[in-house]
């Protein structure tokens, strides 16, 4: 019993000993700087030289993942559009007009058919303009008015304005005139004369079966 406990003593003096002579068994593992939590928005991870590394999550950077990146340093809002910076985001604020993530996308204010009276639609930069049918104005159209009335000198020349189907005009012209608006005189020439000239006519004559010097001239004309 005695010799037994002897041996056990001497066994574990002779590890001790073997632990203080070894220096692997003299490292003391010292805590690494990420006790610090130095890494403000990311993962720490300890270097083998006692510092550190972070690791930072999506819309940070820096050293330490301090600082939130500018998603707006791209310029990214189009047409005028202003960009709000976020985490890892951003948000446009678009000019009037303008839709879509990035302000990329026209408003087309024709969609809501806003012209009245089977007008047509133009569509503009945040607006509309509308090309309305005859007899019919105001910003939709929405008006309607006598063409006759309203434009009053559309026929020259004393001819008289004859109001037609869908607010259409046409013009009654006085003798000697003629023309879509009376616009033109009537040719005076008679007889088959042939008017020459305009706005002062001048008549080109046929004299079928006149003679000259004994000669019978056919198809021609004279002054």
């Amino acid at each position: 019993m005695v010799y037994f406990l002897y041996q056990s003593l001497a066994a574990c003096f002779y590890l001790a000993l073997t632990i203080a002579s070894d220096p692997q068994y003299l490292k003391v593992e010292l805590p690494g700087s990420c006790i610090m939590q130095p890494c403000v928005h990311g993962v720490c991870i300890d270097t083998a030289s006692g510092g550190h590394q972070c690791f930072c999550q999506n819309g940070y950077t820096g050293l330490n993942c301090q600082t939130n990146y500018d998603d707006c340093r791209s310029e990214p809002c189009l047409n005028g559009g202003s960009c709000i910076d976020g985490i890892d985001t951003f948000t446009c604020v678009c000019d009037q007009g303008y839709t879509g993530s990035t302000c990329e996308t026209d408003i087309n204010e024709c969609l809501s058919d806003p012209c009245l009276n089977n007008g047509l639609c133009e569509d503009l930069i945040n607006s509309y303009i509308c090309h309305c049918p005859l007899g019919f104005t105001g910003i939709n159209c929405e008006h309607y008015y006598n063409i006759c009335v309203i434009e009053s000198d559309l026929c020259k020349n004393g001819g008289s304005c004859i109001l037609g189907p869908s607010n259409t005009s046409s013009c009654s012209c006085l003798p000697n005139f003629f023309g879509e608006n009376c616009e033109l005189p009537t040719c005076p020439c008679e007889r088959g004369g042939i008017c020459v000239g305009e706005p002062e006519f001048s008549c080109l004559c046929p004299f079928e079966c006149r003679f000259k010097d004994q000669t019978l001239l056919m198809n021609k004309y004279y002054l």
